[in-house]
């Protein structure tokens, strides 16, 4: 193959068959000695192997590393590669400490296993002075792991961790993620040095970042438990290397092919993972011709339905800036003005409002001490936005959707509004003494609807609710389920411009849930922008095309929904939903949140 566009279609097939583990494929298919030379295949062979047959496979995996790191002045400090013809890995006991109270298999391979929050580690705090670490980690994930699974590199000051799901690695410290399929047993090396953190992925260059000058002195690998789920992980093979010269990858074309993959995603007009590949990669060379590429898909991006502006801010504070103010200056005009402003804003609580006004409390003169529930938030919100709210129980999520709707004061900032906005949260004022008719009545009265508004729209939201003639009878007698199709019936009975949805909206059985899909979707899509304050990560994953992570009434991140659900799991440790097939509007279920639980951890304190 001389065109070098045809050889990275090529390799593209080859990376995408190690991806999903199939490596036999790959050795009976590359036949070719001149593709050979842009792809790892000394070491997919050396993974086959010791994947095939761990006792056998184990003398080609460590000849081909031997070979690898001969020019490195290497030193293999440890390895569980041909541990096991030793009875329980004699070295288990000498280099890595078991700590928690989970369960740790071991036979050939090692096995995490977590039931209920339970947590398991293994500690490696031996390690001695050396210029660059380099840990090889073949391992799957075939069970429920989901998103529990880390690696910590730990020195004096500073740390770095990396966090497994089944479908991503997430690097922690920047809350970006690496798509692939990690049910599959695969090698992740991990290279870190006085300049670079480096990820492979099956010998691919994944991950490139500045390392701040990291000296690792211990590593730490492990499952946390999650409440009410059973988990585990397996490492196949795990060993570190101490070098103390650097290593330069597994073949000399990985920018080569880092930089095509990146042209590939701008010629497909898929500026988030170029995005991503850009920001996983410090050290992109972003010449001329990838430079026009950049700004020719931004101009197109502007033609998108929603504004990602968190794309472009990321984008742009990469090129030259003299070239993206002239860039600006030419679209100025085609940039959207947002429907929604949020700006520094802060909102405070009594902690005993109920005796602020007290005879006792105005005698002593004391004031009660305030908490700020949120603290200095901003974002924007732009026609055709859909934009995810997410936080653990009591960050301020709520807090923030009853201010933007004026049902709370501002203590400080501003909120600007351009549009009719509605709040739409489960209960809207119903009373269980009046009957259903009467409490559509009142509900409109919530909604800001005058009673004509009402008389036309009644009849659809009985019809909707199939309460018949229990309409007449007190809400109080209804069951769980008619409740809860009369107040969805209410509350999707709009369809403002600005539409925010708190933890809405699912009812009723499974024929009527489908029904509530349905209508659900449709007014999202008659909405101009539509903000969600959900548990659901999966709807905020699918549907969202940006998002805010709120902790402790704090942004922590604004922007890629997929970056924002990181940054939330790797705070709280809880089951990620990101592979639910089912992604429509029922998934915003009011009762999710009585069975969402808010798991806190620090990954540090193992």
């Amino acid at each position: 193959m001389n065109n070098l566009v045809e050889t990275f279609t090529y390799i593209k097939s080859i990376i995408k068959l190690a991806d999903d583990c199939k490596f036999q494929d790959i050795i009976s298919s590359v036949k070719n000695k001149k593709i050979k030379k842009f792809i790892p295949f000394s070491l997919y062979t050396a993974i086959f192997e010791r994947i095939k047959d761990p006792q056998d496979g184990s003398i080609i995996w460590s000849k081909y590393f031997d070979d690898l790191f001969k020019n490195c002045d290497s030193q293999l400090l440890y390895s569980t590669n041909g541990n096991n013809k030793n009875s329980e890995y004699n070295y288990l006991n000498v280099f890595l400490k078991k700590h928690g109270n989970g369960t740790l298999r071991v036979g050939v391979d090692f096995e995490f296993v977590t039931m209920g929050d339970e947590n398991i580690f293994l500690e490696c705090s031996t390690i001695p002075p050396h210029k660059y670490c380099l840990i090889n980690f073949l391992g799957s994930f075939p069970s429920n792991v989901n998103d529990n699974f880390y690696i910590i590199f730990k020195d004096d000051k500073s740390s770095v961790s990396f966090r497994f799901s089944n479908t991503s690695v997430s690097y922690c410290n920047d809350g970006i993620l690496i798509e692939c399929n990690t049910r599959v047993p695969k090698l992740y090396t991990f290279s870190i040095g006085n300049e670079y953190i480096d990820l492979y992925i099956n010998g691919i260059l994944s991950l490139r970042k500045r390392s701040k000058n990291i000296n690792v002195k211990k590593i730490k690998i492990g499952l946390i438990g999650a409440p009410g789920a059973d988990l585990s992980a397996i490492m196949h093979l795990f060993e570190i290397w101490l070098l103390n010269k650097s290593f330069h990858g597994f073949f000399k074309y990985d920018n080569i092919i880092y930089q095509m993959r990146i042209e590939e995603c701008l010629q497909n007009s898929n500026l988030s993972t170029a995005l991503d590949l850009l920001q996983l990669k410090d050290d992109v060379v972003i010449n001329s011709r990838l430079k026009e590429q950049i700004f020719m898909k931004l101009s197109k991006e502007l033609e998108r339905k929603g504004f990602r502006e968190w794309i472009f801010d990321n984008i742009l504070s990469l090129l030259p800036k003299e070239d993206v103010r002239k860039w600006k200056k030419k679209h100025a005009k085609r940039f959207p003005e947002p429907l929604l402003q949020v700006e520094n804003l802060t909102v405070r609580f009594y902690r005993l409002p109920n005796k602020r006004f007290s005879i006792f409390n105005l005698l002593k003169k004391d004031r009660l001490k305030a908490f700020n529930v949120l603290e200095n938030i901003n974002f924007k919100v732009y026609p055709g936005d859909i934009v995810g709210i997410i936080g653990p129980n009591g960050a301020g999520k709520s807090t923030l959707l009853k201010t933007i709707a004026g049902l709370i004061p501002i203590n400080e900032g501003k909120i600007t509004l351009k549009g009719h906005h509605q709040l739409l949260s489960p209960g809207l004022g119903i009373r269980n003494e009046l009957s259903g008719r009467e409490n559509i009545y009142l509900a409109g009265c919530f909604l800001g609807l005058k009673r004509k508004e009402m008389d036309r729209i009644i009849d659809d939201i009985i019809e909707f609710s199939e309460l018949g003639e229990f309409i007449e009878q007190p809400f109080k007698f209804y069951s769980d389920g008619m409740k809860s199709r009369l107040i969805f019936s209410i509350a999707t009975s709009i369809a403002p411009e600005i539409l925010m949805l708190d933890e809405l909206l699912s009812a009723g059985d499974i024929k009527f849930q489908e029904k509530a899909a349905k209508r659900m979707d449709e007014l999202i899509n008659r909405a101009k922008a539509v903000i969600v304050v959900t548990h659901n990560l999966s709807f905020v994953s699918k549907k969202c095309n940006k998002a805010l992570f709120i902790s402790k009434g704090k942004l922590k991140y604004y922007g890629n929904p997929k970056s924002a659900i990181a940054y939330y799991l790797n705070e709280q440790h809880i089951k990620s939903q990101e592979n639910l097939e089912d992604i429509t509007a029922l998934n915003l279920s009011i009762f999710q949140q009585i069975s969402q639980q808010s798991y806190i951890t620090e990954i540090n304190k193992y």
